[in-house]
């Protein structure tokens, strides 16, 4: 395991608990006060012991194995393949490579290895990622299929967290897999006004000094038909209940049914963003306690009330090189899929 941690609520095999003030947020009784997107990096934890019925991490990784309807997964290779030579040509070679949530082996294998091969040699790799669990298999993968690659993964929740500055220069920043989509914001906020996007992309540029690269992909889809179709799946049921149930694990809520709830995915065209919604069927009270202070909170969700614990932003070309100018990365290169629903920018620090 790396030398490298950045999270102070963590097991020593296990990632984080999940954010006992973005679970107060993101079901504050006042829909004025609700917060959305909040608990989007939580999605994805690994049982802890036998009978857990928290699993999103392995449906995650059942999903990227077997995936052949989704867009975002079937068409992004295709899409590095074309822009890699160009990361060659504006980064060259010998950089340290940060990849945010690199995911399952087959992320790697399918992903991250393209633009790996093509800026070979690299200083040093580094996948990053909030659950423990996630790093330990990438950094296993990478170095399965790149033996002499140097490899030290990070536990990190890089939505929140700086990532350590690069040792050894060009520093480069893989952001793949559109998980700029998952930010947080306020329901109906349009997505050029949303601060956690801009301040998340900023965090991103003070990670890297002189010498910095982002590589960035991310969902330009903005047909409502299409987007609802591509997330019409059990898999996505299963992923996004998976957050109650964390609650109930890692919050010691021990009176909520995480069971309770349905899942809706609906198209916000203001706000640019597909909202991944709970809808409780039935009135629950139940306590939270917060693993790193005990302390205690009453909380009630009320039937078909809307929750928005996952944010998938979906926003133009255009709008995403307007808000990365703003926070310090200049666009240098853009390719899109063969669906015009993908786009990768290649951005310098600036």
């Amino acid at each position: 395991m790396s030398k490298h941690t950045a999270l102070e609520n963590k097991s020593p095999e296990f990632g984080p608990t999940i954010d006992f003030n973005s679970v107060v947020q993101t079901f504050a009784e006042s829909e004025e006060h609700r917060m959305t997107g909040m608990l989007g990096s939580y999605i994805y934890d690994v049982p802890h012991y036998d009978g857990d019925r928290v699993r999103g991490g392995l449906d995650y990784t059942d999903f990227i194995v077997n995936c052949t309807h989704y867009y975002l997964y079937t068409e992004e290779p295709s899409l590095l393949r074309i822009i890699a030579p160009q990361v060659r040509e504006v980064v060259g070679t010998g950089a340290t490579v940060n990849d945010l949530g690199s995911g399952p082996k087959k992320s790697i294998t399918r992903k991250s290895k393209v633009i790996l091969d093509e800026i070979d040699p690299c200083h040093v790799y580094r996948p990053c990622d909030i659950e423990r669990n996630f790093v330990n298999i990438g950094t296993k993968a990478a170095k399965e299929l790149m033996p002499n690659l140097n490899v030290d993964g990070i536990v990190i929740n890089f939505q929140k967290e700086q990532l350590p500055f690069a040792d050894v220069e060009p520093s480069l920043i893989l952001f793949l897999g559109s998980t700029i989509s998952n930010a947080p914001g306020k329901r109906n906020m349009p997505f050029l006004e949303n601060p956690h996007i801009l301040e998340y992309l900023k965090l991103l540029r003070r990670s890297v000094r002189n010498r910095g690269y982002m590589l960035i992909s991310h969902d330009v889809n903005q047909d409502e038909r299409s987007l609802l179709k591509s997330y019409d799946h059990p898999f996505m049921d299963a992923l996004i209940k998976n957050v109650m149930h964390r609650v109930r694990r890692d919050l010691r809520a021990d009176s909520l049914d995480p069971d309770a709830f349905n899942r809706v995915s609906q198209w916000n065209k203001t706000s640019n963003c597909v909202e991944h919604a709970l809808i409780p069927t039935c009135n629950q009270t139940f306590s939270i306690i917060n693993p790193i202070d005990g302390r205690r909170r009453l909380m009630r969700v009320f039937k078909d009330a809307v929750y928005i614990p996952v944010n998938s932003y979906k926003p133009t070309l255009g709008q995403m090189q307007q808000v990365l100018i703003e926070s310090g990365w200049k666009p240098e290169r853009h390719a899109l899929s063969q669906s015009q629903k993908l786009a990768a920018q290649l951005c310098v620090a600036f």
